[in-house]
């Protein structure tokens, strides 16, 4: 059930599966100017919606979270 999540900057990795079960989410906070890369990407995301989740990073970063695996799959990218 979980709708909101802020990531902080100090966030280096994520695991595999991370984001399983969270079909509702729908705010994604990342405070890193960096995308964070995934060792293992399959599953990630798995459960996500990237047409529905509105991923929302610095002021500045659009570009690398745009073409950055797995990132660049969200619709919605926002800065803040």
């Amino acid at each position: 059930k979980l709708t909101s999540l802020t990531i902080p900057a100090s966030v280096t990795n994520m695991g595999i599966y991370v984001f399983t079960g969270c079909k509702e989410l729908k705010f994604l906070y990342m405070l890193s100017k960096v995308p964070i890369p995934f060792n293992y990407p399959d599953g990630v995301f798995d459960d996500v919606n990237f047409s529905t989740c509105n991923l929302y990073i610095p002021i500045g970063s659009k570009s690398s979270y745009q073409t950055a695996i797995l990132w660049k799959e969200f619709k919605n990218i926002s800065e803040m």
